[in-house]
């Protein structure tokens, strides 16, 4: 192997690698540490690991024993995968592992949340990743208060976070926003919250659970739709947000004022 590359060299051989090279230099040793790149994460890595290598090599782009970038990578993950939402503060050190406690940050209230890398990356049926207490569903979004206390006023025998269906791999209840058997509808208001993998996985149990049970089921999303526009897909006559309707009622817990 040779001694020394030329920078058009390596760049090459790194391509083959689905690699950028980061650093400037026109020539180096064969045994010299320079910085890549897949175009979102980055790691420090050995030249002669990738010239005339004929198999892939992927860095270990969460390495906490040797990559230098870890930080940087873990809040490129938030950026991508969270939508901006949270940041990294903890500076990575040598006795960290993927187990260690680390603070995140949300962007949107500052409400520091402690959490491993390992959780953190989770985000299935059953682990929620990272999320907000303040911002992630602790509270319900105007448009389900607002419907649950026009089925409540117009149907009273509506339940509220009805707890029938449950998850048949957990065991655990899986609430519905508004239940009313007697009409047979079952209604899921689709907010922020329900973006995430683990809570489609939920959703779905849900509507084929009440879909069994010969009801309706609603599920309208609330993004870019008014309070108004969304209550009016249930109660289509309606000209106006009722004077008695409370912006305060919330039937779920505030795990930040909590």
């Amino acid at each position: 192997m040779k001694e020394k590359y030329k920078r058009n060299e390596l760049v090459e051989s790194l391509k083959f690698h689905g690699l950028i090279l980061i650093d400037k230099d026109d020539e180096y040793n064969k045994s010299q540490v320079v910085t890549v790149s897949d175009g979102n994460y980055k790691a420090a890595v050995r030249i002669d690991k990738y010239m005339k290598n004929d198999k892939v090599i992927i860095p270990k782009w969460f390495s906490f024993k040797s990559n230098l970038y870890l930080l940087f990578n873990i809040n490129k993950y938030l950026e991508i995968h969270k939508q901006g939402n949270f940041i990294c503060l903890t500076d990575i050190s040598d006795n960290m592992d993927s187990d260690s406690i680390l603070d995140f940050k949300c962007t949107r209230c500052g409400t520091i949340i402690k959490k491993s890398f390992k959780n953190m990356k989770r985000n299935d049926l059953h682990h929620h990743g990272i999320t907000c207490p303040n911002c992630d569903g602790n509270t319900e979004s105007i448009h389900a208060l607002v419907l649950k206390q026009m089925f409540k006023h117009y149907y009273p025998d509506s339940i509220e976070e009805e707890r029938s269906c449950i998850n048949p791999e957990t065991g655990s209840v899986l609430p519905t926003d508004i239940v009313n058997h007697r009409l047979k509808i079952a209604v899921e208001v689709q907010g922020q919250w329900h973006r995430f993998d683990w809570q489609k996985g939920r959703d779905k149990i849900k509507k084929d659970y009440w879909i069994s049970r010969g009801y309706n089921f609603y599920d309208y999303e609330i993004e870019n739709v008014s309070v108004l526009d969304y209550i009016r897909y249930f109660f289509p006559d309606i000209k106006e947000i009722p004077e008695w309707v409370n912006m305060d009622y919330n039937k779920k817990l505030n795990l930040k004022d909590i």
